[in-house]
């Protein structure tokens, strides 16, 4: 390796760490990001459930609206 190489090693040392800070940056921001959408499917899916079972006690309470 040149001289001038050599010289380089500490520069490219310093960008590498830096790539690498970013990159756990980013890392930890998609993580977060999966957490999030993992409890708003949660917290939809919940609603999906209450939906359809309000919606059945609406059918019913009809269906008895109508017999009486």
């Amino acid at each position: 390796m040149t001289r001038g190489g050599w010289e380089q090693i500490p520069l490219l040392k310093d960008q590498l760490l830096e790539s690498q800070e970013k990159l756990l940056k980013a890392y930890k921001h998609l993580t977060t990001a999966l957490e999030e959408k993992k409890e708003k499917e949660t917290a939809l899916t919940d609603t999906r459930k209450t939906l359809f079972s309000m919606n059945g006690e609406v059918s019913r309470a009809d269906e008895d609206a109508q017999v009486a």
